[in-house]
């Protein structure tokens, strides 16, 4: 079951898991595709401000479902900012 949607434009950003939900590591995580709206730091972590390169505008990414923390989505194996992507409605996978 999930539950705790983050909005952002009107696309969801990352779903948290409900409370009590079970989740397994064995599980491979839910990857959405979002379209990166401009060019974006590819930070190696959720905080700090250390980069390695830039995604371009128009990039698609696939961010990890439930990832949102200090404003960033993981896009495995980097962090970008919630408000330089925005979800194209394209299928998830995982």
């Amino acid at each position: 079951m999930l539950a705790a949607t983050v909005m952002a434009g009107g696309a969801a950003l990352a779903t948290a898991p409900a409370a009590g939900a079970t989740t397994s590591t064995a599980t491979a995580a839910t990857q959405c595709p979002f379209e990166v709206t401009k060019k974006t730091p590819r930070y190696k972590g959720s905080t700090g401000s250390k980069a390695d390169g830039y995604f371009s505008k128009g990039a698609i990414v696939y961010v990890t479902s439930g990832s949102l923390t200090n404003g960033r989505l993981q896009v495995s194996p980097y962090w970008v900012d919630k408000d330089h992507v925005k979800g194209t409605g394209g299928a998830c996978r995982g």
